[in-house]
């Protein structure tokens, strides 16, 4: 837990002359983002046990249950997308992806 913790904690850099070390920020909106992406793949998934089990470490580590549901969201409408490669430009897996084969 406190190995995710500190994979998403920000140090801001310190002033100038300062004494203290800034505190670190804890970016729970990240661990949300990918707790909530997990979760929703994990839900059109035949074996979502590790899914849910990366996501649960994430919710457990600081993600904020807010966010997770909201994300959970965007999981699931990328989970049911079509199934492509990045290959395939435009597709809701892929955003933005390229043609490599042109």
């Amino acid at each position: 837990m406190q190995e995710l913790r500190a994979i998403a904690t920000v140090a801001p850099s310190g002033r100038r002359g300062s004494v203290h070390q800034p505190a670190g920020v804890l970016r729970a909106d990240l661990l949300a983002e990918v707790a909530g992406i997990l979760l929703g793949f994990a839900a059109a998934d035949s074996h979502p046990e590790q899914k849910v089990i990366a996501a649960t470490l994430l919710i457990e580590a600081g993600a904020d249950a807010v966010e997770v549901a909201r994300w959970e969201q965007v999981g699931l409408e990328r989970a049911s997308a079509p199934l492509v490669g990045p290959a395939h430009a435009g597709s809701a897996r892929w955003p933005g992806a390229s043609t490599a084969h042109d």
